[in-house]
């Protein structure tokens, strides 16, 4: 078997001629084709049908009305086409690889894969045409048809497979009488015979599994995942090529060989010498954040490394391991400060803010109405470039936490504590510093300051990344500050009351450098107190041995100074409002792909003068960033770095001049969907063993930026980069569980370990608590298996409504997470919150909680970066559940203890965790009766909580304008299941139906007669309430006339529910709108 083509693309070839490091990339860039779809899970039944959003369909009837459902709020929808059995793919190519002694172990992997994985997607629009472009085959299909074949893995095959699926789509002839879903099935046909697979499946060409005709439709919002290539495959791509062609980026080819390093020129950083080292004044940054606290040692170790040239070895990329509560957020703080004040000294050099470009224009592109656009380019030569911020996370929750915190004023600190501790009062006097109005639209999400409930104090940070943020951001952000700079004669108050909030250039230039030498001047005065040095560890690492008031004072008014100065040039620079304009024009797609890469470096690391910070995802680097190339970027900081794998960040490493990495690998793990079984079928095909330090899923970005810094600790045996020891979040128990389980005993906790007084009583508990459980296992509400035992879930919900009588006060704002290890608890619990909040016993409860269950029940994953008060640890599991209980590890523990300040409550039987698993052994989960221990009860020991009082029901919200809605239900007796008959006042009912809650039942599904102000509305929630009725089989063209009147769609569904002959509504059209606007 020829295995060539594919030795050669890992750069396995006998003489290894291929470079390490493109050979590593390659091997990656394969593993992301691996990434699998399967079919998304139905909606659950008994839903109001404008909470559908996933229905298998079996004809075009149902498909019809799955998507002309009016009120079915979707951009499009997507149809997943063709389930193909996984086991009969990889048996295949099982069936190829060599015999050895590890086949047994193949085989038994290959017997749990039963799933299916989506052939390929096509998207319609809301009228049920074919979206253009839309079509995608699954890369996880094809990638396995190219192993069994021994065909190359290459890009430009299945873009043609792509291209030839979007023509056979958009030829499809709109015309009556077409078979929509014999064309899905033609197309089927030719994909498996095209990937030569279509033998696998079918018997004298006709299919043999069911599966591989099964049609999903689901409703789509803007920017929902797809079938196309990964995230990270195209930026793989083009970094490896990049490597063979040009010279490599030294910061990524460190990063990439990381498992592959030595690391014989380690140094442990918990040395006197080394902080005598780090911590001398000509260290420390000379722009601050303003906070009234110095960082503790640890911190301001990583602070003043992370911004030294020389830091990790000169190889441009510092990793910090952040453990929960340690501060990570406020060490980024004092970066990004620094960051503002370097700039700002380039800046102050300037003659004029327009010499910070080029002086001619690198594009002027004529745009609509005959006008130009000039696009200037930046100074590069004068390192202005370096300092532009890109934060980046695979965690959404974590990139919007940083970005959405940096600007808002209540975080922070008050003018009272400022001075008492001595420090600028500047930013505390909540004034609008920077732009701070701007800032203020994009936490509201709108530009009217009278319905903002959050200020911000400067526009500082910015959340980037996928389409709808961008959109976002320049509505809210970039088009009302254009508006105000408008030169326009009916714009000129706005306009210079607007340039007045910022001194002249020069004044701002001068002002800045007279606050930099008061800065450098008090730095070469002060010294560090040795003293510290002497302390017990504990007290030491809780120390700063530079904490001088006045130093740090001066420090934070630098920081403004070089924030004004920004502010300054800005507002006075006619280059740079060009290039914002020439930004706004590359957002709306108004330049060629040759003029994007030639310009939008520059208009990016403009925009950083205005906004400091950006983020995004990983996941939207690549479309971000796409005319971004190699080392065009300042500043890269990943947050959260344990939880992605190490290939998500090469897109952004490959852009960055530096990078530093923040997280703690001791936390959640990387999410690895790649399959297990052809991971390993691959590995043994291609003959991988130089790669053998690549193949574990436990890798992770933080992992291999550790492993390059030469400045860490060790845990055990893992080597991790900078350690922040101080914790300040949990206090006990918690905090020594998740110390002992994870961090070898090294964290310190730096704050009072007790519960005031006075935040006592609105806890739930006097203790934690575990609470032992021993109960049968219990079935989902789908009835199946899992790990959900009832009488745990029980036990569950009695804390969770006794906490909700406690905190039922809308303004109460305090927090209970339940958390699991297990989808299964989670979706049983969730389960049970939502059906007691239904019942009329704890009415009283709905209105404030009602979907609480979906905010604060969850896997570890949901709440990675969270805190609350209190936390429930539902653990759920059997005796028998051996293999899942032994599949929770540290990582899972530490980071649901960690989520609670308070209160931790785990709820599982003790025996069987403590014997089946060593996390929860005692040596981890330590019982005690003090105050701040863990305590061990019987459930039946639980206090009684009482009964909730009573309190009015709070109204859901309704529809717009439905206040005095009404709706009659006409029903026939021979019509009504006796089962579920009402009392005879039920059958002329009239009662208000407000917003969201859709009749549901068999006694409803009849006739109705609507009266309403917005009669449709009501009408399309009434009549779709019943799964089983179907539109009136009428051609598609007239359906797609409808589709985007409301008024239209009345008049077809009005006389529907009336028994109106659907066979003459086309030919009547005109009289049923008549007949409509008459009502």
């Amino acid at each position: 078997m020829d295995l060539t083509y594919l030795k050669t693309l890992l750069g396995f070839v006998s003489n290894r001629t291929h470079d390490t490091t493109t050979s590593i990339l390659a091997y990656w860039e394969v593993l992301e084709y691996f990434q699998e779809l399967s079919f998304p899970q139905a909606s659950k039944s008994g839903l109001p049908e404008d909470e559908v959003r996933v229905r298998y369909v079996r004809s075009e009837d149902e498909l019809k009305y799955f998507i002309y459902a009016p009120y079915r709020d979707a951009d499009s929808f997507r149809l997943y086409v063709g389930g193909v059995p996984k086991y009969d793919l990889l048996s295949e190519l099982y069936r190829l690889i060599p015999a050895d002694k590890d086949n047994e172990r193949f085989r038994k992997l290959l017997e749990k894969n039963k799933s299916v994985s989506v052939l390929y997607t096509i998207d319609l629009s809301p009228s049920g045409e074919y979206i253009e472009g839309s079509f995608q085959l699954s890369p996880y299909i094809w990638a396995i048809s190219c192993l069994i074949h021994d065909r190359e893995v290459d890009e430009e095959w299945l873009e043609e497979l792509l291209e030839d699926g979007n023509d056979f789509f958009m030829t499809i002839e709109d015309e009556e009488g077409i078979e929509f879903f014999s064309l899905l099935r033609q197309k089927t046909v030719e994909l498996l015979d095209r990937l030569r697979i279509r033998s696998l499946f079918t018997v004298n060409d006709g299919f043999r599994r069911n599966d591989l005709e099964r049609v999903c439709a689901r409703a789509l919002k803007s920017d929902d995942k797809d079938l196309s290539i990964s995230f990270y495959a195209k930026d793989l791509s083009r970094v490896r090529k990049s490597l063979l062609d040009k010279r490599p980026n030294r910061l990524l080819v460190n990063y990439i060989n990381a498992p592959l390093m030595s690391g014989g020129n380690r140094q442990s950083i918990c040395s006197i010498e080394n902080y005598r080292k780090w911590l001398g004044p000509e260290r420390y940054p000379l722009g601050r954040w303003p906070s009234e606290f110095s960082p503790a040692l640890m911190q301001q170790m990583a602070i003043n490394i992370a911004l030294a040239e020389e830091n990790a070895g000169g190889c441009g990329i510092f990793s910090v391991n952040g453990p929960p509560g340690t501060g990570k957020t406020t060490l980024l703080k004092d970066i990004i400060a620094e960051y503002v004040v370097r700039r700002a000294r380039l800046l102050a050099d300037l003659n004029q803010p327009d010499d910070a470009f080029t002086e001619t224009p690198l594009l002027v592109k004529s745009l609509e109405a005959g006008k130009s656009q000039k696009t200037f380019g930046l100074q590069t030569g004068r390192g202005l470039a370096d300092y532009g911020i890109l934060v980046t996370s695979c965690n959404n929750t974590a990139v919007e936490n940083i970005t959405f915190e940096l600007p808002e004023t209540s975080k922070l600190p008050t003018a009272e504590a400022m001075s008492k501790a001595g420090h600028s009062l500047v930013f505390s006097e909540g004034k609008d510093l920077f732009f701070g109005d701007l800032a203020s639209n994009m936490l509201n999400g709108n530009t009217d300051p009278g319905k903002h409930t959050k200020q911000a104090w400067g526009l500082i940070s910015a959340r980037l990344g996928k389409g709808d943020n961008i959109r976002s951001f320049s509505e809210m952000v970039l088009r009302p500050f254009v508006s105000k700079m408008s030169p326009k004669r009916d714009n000129e108050k706005v306009m210079r009351e607007f340039k007045n909030r910022f001194p002249s250039f020069d004044i701002a230039q001068q002002e800045f450098l007279k606050q930099y030498r008061i800065v450098e001047r008090l730095r070469r005065s002060v010294s560090c107190n040795e003293e510290v040095f002497r302390m017990a560890d504990e007290k030491m690492q809780s120390s700063n041995p530079l904490k001088n008031a006045e130093f740090d004072k001066a420090r934070e008014e630098l920081f403004y100074q070089a924030l004004v100065l920004h502010g300054s040039f800005v507002i006075n620079s006619y280059k740079w409002r060009c290039n914002l304009y020439s930004l706004l024009a590359f957002w709306d797609n108004k330049y060629m792909p040759e003029e994007k890469e030639l310009i939008f470096s520059h208009v990016l690391n403009s925009l950083f003068f205005l906004v400091p910070v950006v983020s995004t995802t990983f996941a939207s680097v690549q479309k971000m960033l796409e005319y971004m190339g190699r080392e065009q970027l300042g500043l890269l900081i990943v947050d959260e770095a344990g939880q992605a794998a190490p290939q998500c960040a090469v897109g952004a490493l490959w852009r960055a001049k530096k990078a530093i990495i923040v997280g703690d690998p001791k936390q959640v793990e990387p999410v690895v969907t790649t399959d297990e079984t052809l991971m390993t079928l691959y590995q043994k095909k291609c003959g991988i063993v130089s790669l053998s330090s690549y193949l574990s899923k436990s890798h992770s970005v933080q992992g291999f930026a550790d492993l390059i810094n030469r400045y860490g600790s060790w845990i055990g045996e893992t080597w991790v980069g900078c350690p922040l020891v101080v914790h300040r979040r949990c206090i006990n128990p918690m905090f020594s569980i998740s110390n002992r389980v994870s961090y070898d005993d090294t964290m310190i906790l730096g704050m009072k370990d007790a519960v005031k007084d006075e935040e006592k009583s609105q806890l739930l508990l006097d203790h934690s608590l575990w609470i032992d459980v021993p109960g049968k296992k219990g079935t989902s509400a789908k009835g199946n298996n899992d790990h959900y035992v009832a009488e745990q879930g029980e036990v569950c919900l009695r804390l969770i409504l006794a906490w909700m009588g406690k905190h039922r006060e809308k303004e109460d704002t305090r927090k209970l997470y339940v958390i699991s290890p297990f989808t299964t608890v989670v979706k049983g619990i969730k389960a049970a919150v939502k059906a007691v909040l239904n019942t009329e016993e704890y009415s009283g409860l709905k209105g404030k909680f009602k979907g609480w269950e979906t905010a604060n029940c969850g896997t570890v994953h949901k709440f990675q970066g969270k805190e609350a008060e209190e936390v429930i640890f539902l653990l759920g599991c059997q005796p028998s559940s051996t293999g899942a209980i032994g599949w929770v590890n540290s990582n899972i523990l530490n980071v649901a203890v960690t989520r609670a300040k308070k209160r931790v409550y785990f709820i599982g039987d003790y025996e069987v965790w403590s014997r089946q698993n060593r996390n929860f052994s005692p040596e981890i989960i330590c019982f005690s009766e003090e105050d701040t221990g863990l305590q061990r009860i019987h459930f039946s020991e639980l206090p009684d909580f009482g009964e909730i009082e009573a309190m009015e029901e709070t109204p859901d919200l309704e529809f717009p304008g439905a206040e005095d809605s009404q709706v009659e239900y006409l029903l026939e007796e021979d019509e009504i299941d006796p089962e579920t008959t009402e009392p005879e006042d039920r059958k002329q009912d009239i009662r208000p139906i407000p917003r969201y809650s859709f009749l549901t039942g068999p006694e409803y599904h009849h006739r109705y007669r609507v009266i309403y102000s917005h009669p449709y509305q009501l009408i399309f929630e009434v009549l779709m309430t019943d799964p089983t009725e179907t539109l009136p089989d009428l051609p598609v063209s007239f359906y797609r006339k409808l589709s985007d009147s409301p008024s239209l769609w009345m008049c077809l569904i009005y006389p529907v529910a009336l028994d109106f002959p659907a066979q003459e509504l086309e030919n009547e059209f005109d009289q049923v709108i008549d007949w409509y606007n008459s009502l």
